[in-house]
């Protein structure tokens, strides 16, 4: 298989001439804005939906402005840290639940291997070995940097002979929280999920989707049109809107936080995505707002506020 030549560097000068040889409208502060952002995730992510389709090479449709791919940009930003600030909620609220109804049944049981799902078949035996293995591992992990940067954790460390999960829990990833829900024992991951009026299985599957976008959004990842590989579970909410399409997409993620928030918190994320969205069809011209609520899966989103 071939490969292609390595890409030569391009002055900053020379990516906007590349950009008006397509056809994009540039502007006196289009270089500035290079210098602050770069040209490759501000460029290449988000032309996407400005660009004429099959045109070889790549052209902008008549019009396009530098601002308006920023714009885009702006909008991406600013959608990644709202789905952040919600996403650390379910997050809170995921560990204290997970924290008090586990030290309820089992103390500072947390390292305690009878505390877990029970062995099965021999082969899934092996398999569920290792991945608790690797949980109290990376617990511990936690623990021992926790007394080195955490002062509740040096506190209770020095005080007390054990450290509760209710102190630990808050210093561990979305990501190690999710493992430990999943091998909590079946009637411990059903007690939990019906906090958030869930099935075990349902919220298995809501977190999934959370964690993932938690990611994106924490490493600065293109957001608003991403999927995650795994289906979310067909829930009341895809009933009510007829919606036969099971993609993890933002809309996904809208039906988590619909389903895991509070009232008044997923009103305030749904104003908040509104403003979002009403800012972008101002400062975007060229396009109207449906080919990038399309790539959402958002048609749905204003059913969704109102159900």
């Amino acid at each position: 298989m071939k490969t292609k030549a390595n890409k030569s560097f391009k002055t900053y000068e020379e990516q906007i001439e590349i950009l008006t040889s397509k056809g994009l409208i540039c502007s006196d502060n289009s270089i500035e804005i290079l210098k602050r952002n770069n040209y490759y995730f501000l460029i290449n992510r988000y032309k996407d939906c400005f660009i004429i389709p099959n045109s070889k090479p790549n052209s902008f449709k008549k019009g396009t402005t530098f601002d308006e791919i920023v714009a885009l940009y702006h909008f991406d930003r600013d959608l990644r840290s709202i789905a952040l600030k919600y996403i650390i909620i379910i997050e809170n609220t995921l560990k204290s639940i997970i924290s008090h109804e586990f030290s309820k049944k089992y103390g500072y049981g947390y390292l305690d291997r009878n505390n877990f799902l029970p062995n099965t078949t021999a082969h899934s035996d092996e398999i569920l070995e290792k991945r608790i293995r690797n949980l109290f591992a990376s617990i511990k992990s936690t623990i021992a940097q926790g007394k080195k940067n955490n002062k509740y954790i040096k506190h209770y460390s020095s005080s007390y002979e054990k450290i509760p999960l209710w102190v630990v829990i808050n210093d561990l990833s979305l990501g190690l929280t999710i493992k430990f829900f999943k091998l909590l024992k079946d009637e411990d991951r059903a007690v939990i999920a019906s906090q958030f009026d869930s099935t075990s299985t349902e919220l298995e599957s809501f977190l999934n989707i959370l964690n993932y976008f938690r990611n994106l959004a924490a490493h600065n990842q293109r957001l608003f049109d991403e999927c995650y590989n795994e289906n979310i579970v067909h829930t009341k909410i895809h009933n009510n809107l007829n919606l036969n399409n099971h993609k993890s997409n933002l809309m996904s993620l809208l039906i988590v936080f619909k389903i895991l928030l509070l009232d008044d918190e997923f009103e305030s994320l749904s104003n908040e995505i509104s403003l979002l969205l009403n800012k972008l069809d101002k400062e975007v011209n060229t396009i109207t707002n449906t080919p990038i609520i399309n790539k959402m899966g958002l048609n749905k989103f204003e059913d969704l506020k109102k159900l």
